[in-house]
């Protein structure tokens, strides 16, 4: 699983111009949003940005081995 998108941010823009609804993900609580939905490995890759900043999370589905 590939996710992209950004950080938490305060640009209103996004909400008034491009009906953005949320003001971007915290990394910390998708990683654990992740692992509690059965993803495996989960990591973010967070790209500095001024204003805006991207994370990129990866997993793995969880195989089932039984």
């Amino acid at each position: 699983m590939l996710l992209i998108d950004f950080a938490p941010h305060n640009v209103k823009s996004l909400q008034e111009d491009h009906a953005h609804v949320q003001m971007g993900f915290d990394a910390d609580e998708m990683l654990k949003l992740c692992k509690e939905i059965g993803f495996v490995n989960p990591t973010v890759e967070t790209l500095e940005g001024n204003p805006l900043t991207v994370n990129i999370w990866s997993a793995e589905a969880a195989s089932d081995k039984n």
